[in-house]
């Protein structure tokens, strides 16, 4: 995505913690989105949006200096758009430019993604309404610049022809959105688990579809220990323990609930050579320092138990999913220990309902 193209740099997040230029907005599409997508339609031609990725997506590729918006393009077009604008235009303008070509007879195809934003206006009139194939991605992809996924899901969709191999390459991404040739609304994993709570769909019990691996720590361990444990295990939650068993759960949305961004400006050096250093022109001395604005996520010290939910929902093994989808949707909470007695035994989450709809 670009809104300041510079190809090949790579910086870090906030949540990083790194230095990052509040201004920009360079991350480039992780390989494993963008190569099945190329691989359908034999290729992509031209990437509009390009600058940030260090392998090339498309042969004909448009930086921000070339400005893809005023550029016509051609054949299976890739479109990774700016992200940045808080009001939502830059997605607007990209999208309509999207819509636009694709409608040429040169184009066959713009495949793009952007992150899930239900409340935008841009989300609604052009992805859901105008796309001719939508897939919700199943995971959160890091993207390169970025070394923890991001907190928000991530759409990919399609304007123009939409051939039997894109579609099963998105559907490996995700779930795809289609009926026929047009797009008739958005299921989500919260809708799927509405419709269990409601009992429709299946008989199985909460043992049937727990998962097995369950992903625990100490309530001593100090909460950026816990982010880091969580990022690691690439899971939202984890179940706390004590000396005397289960004591709690921490979720994402705690750690955020308490993490505080913190600006400042790092000190990248002196903008010339000392006269001493080697390399320095004979005569040139250093005449001042150059700072890079820095913006950091500061997360309290404390151990997790103060900061993890104490009232802790639980559902046993013989308990029906539909039982186990109202706990969900009651308390509005995406995952709930499964006991067997005083023993944690496995885990449901709303994934796990999903998965047993198929």
């Amino acid at each position: 995505m670009s809104d300041r193209q510079t190809a090949g740099t790579q910086r870090g997040t906030v949540l990083d913690g790194h230095e990052q230029d509040p201004e920009d907005n360079e991350y480039a599409t992780p390989p494993e989105v963008w190569r099945p997508l190329s691989r359908a339609v034999d290729g992509f031609d031209v990437d509009p949006c390009s600058g940030a990725e260090p392998t090339p997506i498309a042969p004909t590729r448009f930086t921000k200096e070339d400005d893809g918006l005023t550029q016509p393009w051609h054949g299976a077009v890739w479109m990774n758009p700016p992200w940045s604008s808080t009001d939502g235009s830059a997605k607007e303008t990209w999208l309509r430019k999207a819509r636009n070509e694709a409608a040429r007879d040169a184009v066959d195809v713009v495949v793009g993604i952007l992150p899930v934003d239900a409340s935008a206006g841009w989300f609604h009139k052009h992805v859901l309404r105008g796309a001719d194939a939508v897939c919700l991605c199943d995971r959160r992809y890091p993207f390169i610049g970025e070394s923890r996924k991001p907190s928000f899901s991530l759409v990919v969709f399609a304007f123009g022809r939409v051939d039997a191999p894109l579609l099963d390459a998105m559907n490996e991404l995700g779930t795809v959105l289609v009926d026929g040739d047009r797009l008739e609304g958005i299921v989500t994993v919260t809708d799927v688990v509405r419709a269990i709570a409601r009992g429709e769909g299946t008989e199985l019990t909460a043992a049937a579809v727990a998962g097995e691996s369950i992903n625990c720590v100490f309530a001593g361990t100090p909460l950026p220990v816990a982010e880091r444990e969580l990022a690691y295990a690439d899971v939202p939650y984890a179940v706390v323990l004590d000396e005397e068993g289960v004591t709690g759960m921490l979720t994402e949305v705690d750690i955020l609930a308490v993490a505080r961004v913190v600006e400042g400006e790092a000190e990248t050096g002196e903008s010339i050579a000392n006269q001493d250093d080697d390399w320095a022109w004979e005569g040139i001395k250093a005449v001042g320092n150059s700072y890079m604005p820095t913006r950091n996520v500061e997360i309290p010290t404390g151990a997790v138990s103060a900061f993890m939910t104490e009232d802790l929902l639980t559902v046993n093994g013989s308990q029906s999913v539909a039982e186990t989808a109202q706990r969900l949707i009651e308390h509005e909470i995406e995952q709930i220990p499964m006991m067997a007695g005083s023993d944690l035994a496995g885990i449901v989450q709303d994934i796990h309902l999903l998965e047993a709809m198929r």
